[in-house]
């Protein structure tokens, strides 16, 4: 499929939000970016980054203690010391 194919949509409502200032760039309105931070699409990928950074951490936090003794364990075995946990 061409570029020049590709269906048409309208920009229209992303225009209302971008004004142009002096200089002739253009700035995104400050009352433009609170309507997109409204946005229900916007809360939930906010929400959903964060529960998944959430338990990405004590996943790993968690895999890490017990993976460390798992491989401690398993490597005294083979007669190879690995340094201990310093604990502050």
């Amino acid at each position: 499929m061409s570029l020049y194919e590709l269906p048409k949509f309208n920009i229209s409502r992303f225009k209302k939000n971008i004004k142009k200032t002096d200089k002739g760039l253009q700035k995104v309105s400050l009352l433009g970016i609170i309507k997109i931070l409204r946005s229900r699409f916007v809360l939930v990928l906010i929400l959903s980054v964060l529960i998944s950074t959430t338990f990405g951490f004590l996943a790993g936090a968690l895999s890490g203690y017990y993976f460390y003794y798992e491989v401690k364990e398993y490597l005294a075995r083979l007669d190879i010391e690995i340094p201990e946990v310093q604990k502050v």
